[in-house]
């Protein structure tokens, strides 16, 4: 039998407050069964997407900073207090997209405020549109990477709201995934899911590199070529 596509049949709000709301929701599934689900949607405002087909409710910022005649790269996490987990968290810079704002001047915006740092449009780079937690809410970011350039910010000022207390982290990329395994054995702290995906990517990437490395060395240290193993196992033949 051909399996239906999924296909989501009603929404009803249950509960609302300023910023969330709570929401049944009715679909039909891959057997065209009729099944219920809640979630949890964001009712501020999306922002103006330039392609007006995929807007997401935030953007999360990878800053990239490098010194002018420096191989060293940093970025700087943002180490705050979260109430839902009653716990301090390890997360890159983030922030709502605001009404008719495009992602590239949010991730701009937010940078400077919670960094100080100070970047243009032109230095973004946007990713696509990314569900956070989809088993439990709609809400989506898009990974802004953004190019520092620190001649341009020796004295970066966070601009903070009232109720924002944000604590500064700089840190080597080369380092990261080793700083936080170390900031995860502070009290009450906890790292963000998608920093940590993110450092064990970059650290196997690194494990790869080597291995590919490795490899290409021992041939060359055998002092063979691949036409010689080629001949050689002609040769055999013979």
């Amino acid at each position: 039998m051909r399996r239906a596509r999924p296909t989501l049949t009603n929404i009803s709000t249950i509960a609302e407050t300023r910023w969330l709301k709570l929401e049944s929701l009715k679909y039909t599934d891959a057997k065209n069964q009729e099944r219920s689900w809640d979630r949890v949607s964001r009712v501020t405002p999306q922002g103006t997407e330039d392609s007006n087909d995929d807007p997401a409710d935030a953007v999360a910022i990878f800053p990239l900073l490098k010194k002018f005649g420096s191989n060293v790269i940093q970025t700087v996490l943002v180490k705050q207090y979260r109430p839902p987990l009653d716990a301090f968290t390890i997360e890159l810079p983030a922030g709502l997209i605001d009404a008719g704002e495009t992602p590239q001047q949010c991730a701009i915006r937010e940078l400077k405020e919670e960094t100080g740092y100070i970047a243009k449009l032109s230095d973004c780079q946007l990713s696509g549109t990314l569900p956070l937690s989809p088993g439990l809410s709609n809400e989506s970011v898009k990974f802004c990477t953004v190019s520092v350039d620190m001649a341009a910010n020796q004295n970066p000022v966070q601009d903070l709201e009232e109720s924002e207390d944000i604590e500064l982290i700089l840190v080597d990329l080369n380092d990261l995934e080793s700083v936080l395994h170390e900031l995860a054995k502070e009290e009450r702290t906890k790292i963000f899911l998608g920093l940590w995906t993110l450092a064990r990517g970059m650290t196997i990437g690194k494990q790869m590199m080597r291995m590919s490395n490795g490899t290409t060395s021992q041939q060359e240290s055998s002092g063979e070529s691949e036409s010689e193993r080629g001949d050689a196992h002609d040769s055999s033949k013979l």
